[in-house]
């Protein structure tokens, strides 16, 4: 049985070799408990389902009919249409009396003058040849035999 929501339920299996049998019970909405009884064999799953108490069903009391509060409809919102400002006849005029400082002058641009890669100063490119060191393994030395007894 549960506590916390107080289902009522169970169940037990056992085999004995390719036939398996058992029961669950579960609780039912309506009170009673409905208890399976199976066995499940080479022929296949065979339930048997009973009933144990008595089924009740309350009587259901709905709560009397309270009419919602009276609400007025909301005033529907109408705008005004969309007038855009009239369209001026001439530009504004443009004033520059803030701004009187110096036309902006970058330093004039000198660079040094071009001086070619010099390719052959060193004389002609000779790669070293790869010389690998000759293989010369250690000599097998096999490690002292030592028995393990377990007594």
């Amino acid at each position: 049985r549960d506590s916390y929501s107080g289902n009522d339920f169970g169940h037990q299996e056992s085999r004995d070799g390719y036939i398996t049998t058992g029961e669950y019970k579960v609780l039912l909405p309506d009170g009673r408990t409905q208890v399976v009884t199976y066995t499940a064999d080479e022929t296949g799953y065979h339930p048997v389902v009973s009933y144990v108490g008595e089924a009740t069903y309350p009587v259901h009391h709905p709560a009397p009919y309270q009419p919602a509060s009276y609400k007025p409809a909301p005033v529907p919102y109408h705008p005004e249409p969309y007038k855009p400002a009239p369209y001026p006849s001439k530009p504004a005029p443009y004033e520059n009396e803030p701004y009187k400082s110096a036309p902006y002058q970058p330093d004039p641009y000198h660079p040094e003058p071009y001086k070619s890669a010099s390719y052959h100063a060193g004389g002609p490119y000779h790669p070293q040849h790869y010389k690998p060191s000759p293989y010369r393994p250690k000599p097998y030395k096999a490690a002292p035999y030592k028995p393990l007894y377990i007594e």
